[in-house]
């Protein structure tokens, strides 16, 4: 039997996470959602990512055993129609937002301290390189005093309710965009699916060649 397919660290780090930003963030769309689930994998450090190594691919229900050829086809089929489908949507998505762009995403406190000083760092320490002086911005985030940290938590409260307040009359504005990211969010979450069960049908299809030639 082949072993069992792991997702990528970041697959399951986004997984994990998505629905928990998802509260956190409700009128934020999918792709936001992403943006901000990017931003806090960069966040983590080796140590931490270490956790999300190895992590399985998702079942989703019964096996179904089938012929090799037959579940092989029928995946790939699937599958095509299913990225021609997904590649349709975001071209249509990504035209409606060159005609309305979106309001810019709100920040959270670290993302405010870390944009106010990153310019300040990058002088004061020439040697060091991009992703270095985000660890050293994340560091001094992390020690500093919370009575320095209200400063940035202030900022943030007040940039979300600008983004909420924008983001509002965007959607009465736009209608249809926000449709397409309900569709683009479902698609998404169906896509997450299908491929975790097209692994399995695959991995059960080798299997059943496998032992036919016993």
């Amino acid at each position: 039997r082949m072993e069992k397919k792991t997702q990528p660290p970041f697959t399951a780090f986004s997984t994990e996470q998505r629905p928990l930003l998802k509260q956190k963030n409700p009128t934020f769309t999918f792709g936001q959602l992403q943006s901000l689930i990017s931003a806090e994998w960069k966040k983590l450090s080796d140590e931490e990512k270490q956790k999300y190594k190895g992590v399985p691919v998702k079942e989703t229900g019964p096996n179904k055993k089938t012929s090799t050829s037959t579940t092989l086809s029928s995946s790939s089929s699937t599958t095509s129609s299913a990225i021609s489908s997904y590649s349709q949507m975001l071209e249509r998505l990504s035209n409606r937002r060159k005609q309305a762009p979106m309001p810019k995403i709100n920040l959270a406190p670290d993302s405010i301290f870390a944009q106010k000083k990153k310019e300040q760092y990058q002088k004061s320490n020439p040697q060091l390189n991009y992703v270095q002086i985000l660890s050293l911005l994340k560091k001094d985030w992390l020690n500093l005093p919370e009575s320095e940290k209200e400063e940035y938590e202030t900022l943030a409260k007040l940039d979300k309710q600008r983004y909420d307040k924008e983001m509002e009359t965007y959607k009465k504005e736009n209608p249809s965009i926000e449709a397409d990211e309900e569709e683009e969010e479902d698609a998404e979450y169906q896509s997450e699916e299908d491929n975790a069960e097209d692994d399995e049908d695959e991995e059960d299809s080798w299997e059943d060649c496998s032992g036919s030639e016993d």
